[in-house]
């Protein structure tokens, strides 16, 4: 999960954007709007799992491809891992028995993948994962807010924390349903 020095960094980060581009029309003359990215708070299973539409464990069966972003479609940016999802175990929604979903990430040296959350794991062929699914689709895949691989030692305990945060019911934080857009000038 994302730890407290992270959330607070990306806050700040943001409220400085946002500040900066306020001051700038300010000085400019110019009216201007400011909007700024709201995400979800992907610190805690519950708050990812209220956030998502769809919540699946299952297992990754193939890598369909890689899109990197940026100019030159280079890895400079990072981009966008596609995987074929085989459902197991519904936890919310309604998702098809093979889910086609897509992750931001970022291709390393070596060719392996990171992505840019921490809590959000890259889906690795043949293995068993809880997905959190949203509702966009990216590069023909639905978009995963969270990924948490459930092979291995822990996994019955982490498959049934996942189970437990879908059945609590959390409300999505406030700071998460932003709708915040600023008209300067």
């Amino acid at each position: 999960m994302m730890n407290r020095k992270t959330t607070a960094a990306v806050v700040s980060a943001a409220a400085l954007c946002a500040a900066g581009a306020s001051a700038y029309a300010y000085w400019s003359g110019e009216p201007a709007t400011v909007h700024s990215l709201c995400s979800p708070d992907l610190s805690r299973p519950e708050y990812v799992a209220a956030f998502a539409h769809q919540v699946a464990i299952g297992t990754v069966t193939e890598r369909v491809g890689y899109r990197a972003n940026g100019p030159g479609r280079g890895d400079d940016q990072g981009g966008v891992i596609v995987s074929k999802f085989s459902v197991d175990r519904v936890l919310k929604g309604e998702p098809p028995a093979v889910v086609t979903l897509a992750q931001a990430a970022r291709r390393q040296a070596d060719g392996s993948f990171t992505t840019y959350e921490p809590q959000i794991q890259v889906l690795e062929p043949g293995q068993r994962y809880t997905v959190a699914i949203g509702k966009s689709v990216e590069e023909g895949g639905m978009w995963v807010w969270g990924a948490d691989e459930i092979s291995g030692p822990g996994a019955v305990s982490r498959e049934e924390a996942w189970v437990k945060a879908v059945g609590s019911r959390t409300p999505i934080p406030e700071s998460t349903a932003c709708d915040d857009v600023i008209d300067v000038g």
